[in-house]
């Protein structure tokens, strides 16, 4: 029994024991201000603005979701970061993605190793509105042609009864790939509709669309 007692004071002891006090150096932060060394490893306390994400490269490090769109956005702690495009990037880009404007909103297509991207984000005026996209390409190699469809794939099951509450939904990201090659003739339908057609480099554009209305309100 002693030598227990004996050992749990020891443990007891050695746990109030005083902390060691930290150096009194700081370090200078962008911002101007100055902090110190705390805590049981003395270290020195995060700057105010340590940490917190300010443009789409930090944002991207970070881990956070990158749309794929022109240019790209990262979202993070409720902010929209906007890559900068520099003068070459934008070259390639004109000659290698296009702009899709459809009255949901507008996606990206966009071309690079043997694979063509469509991505973006289409409204949905209700909760009920899901947008389906119809990939086809030809056979032959390198791909001539791709068509792709885009559509409310809830109107056209008119066999199932849904009641949709009258408010907006969620926007739906979009990112859709399909093998291609520089050459290959594009075709896109939005609702039936052509909105796009020829080659990423030289396409004709439909009339921009009317946009998508939010829903009016029921009246009581």
């Amino acid at each position: 029994m002693v030598i227990l007692f004996t050992i749990s004071a020891a443990g007891i002891i050695a746990a109030c024991s005083p902390q060691t006090a930290c150096s009194k150096e700081g370090k200078s932060c962008e911002d101007g201000t100055i902090v110190g060394r705390t805590g049981p490893n003395c270290e020195f306390e995060k700057c105010p603005n340590e940490g917190k994400i300010s443009n789409f490269e930090e944002c991207a490090a970070a881990g956070n979701p990158v749309m794929e769109s022109y240019p790209r956005r990262c979202r993070a702690d409720g902010n929209t970061f906007v890559e900068n495009i520099s003068d070459d990037y934008k070259e390639d880009i004109a000659k290698n993605s296009k702009i899709i404007k459809t009255s949901a909103g507008e996606l990206t297509l966009k071309y690079k190793n043997n694979q063509a991207v469509l991505s973006g984000e289409l409204f949905r005026s209700t909760p009920c509105v899901s947008w389906k996209l119809v990939i086809i390409t030809t056979k032959d190699l390198p791909i001539s042609e791709v068509n792709i469809a885009i559509y409310d794939e809830n109107k056209r099951n008119e066999n199932e009864e849904m009641v949709c509450i009258q408010v907006v939904g969620e926007p739906q990201q979009i990112n859709e790939i399909t093998q291609a090659s520089e050459k290959t003739n594009y075709k896109i339908t939005f609702e039936d509709e052509i909105i796009f057609e020829g080659k990423l480099g030289n396409g004709v554009m439909a009339p921009a669309p009317k946009p998508i209305e939010d829903p009016a309100p029921e009246l009581q």
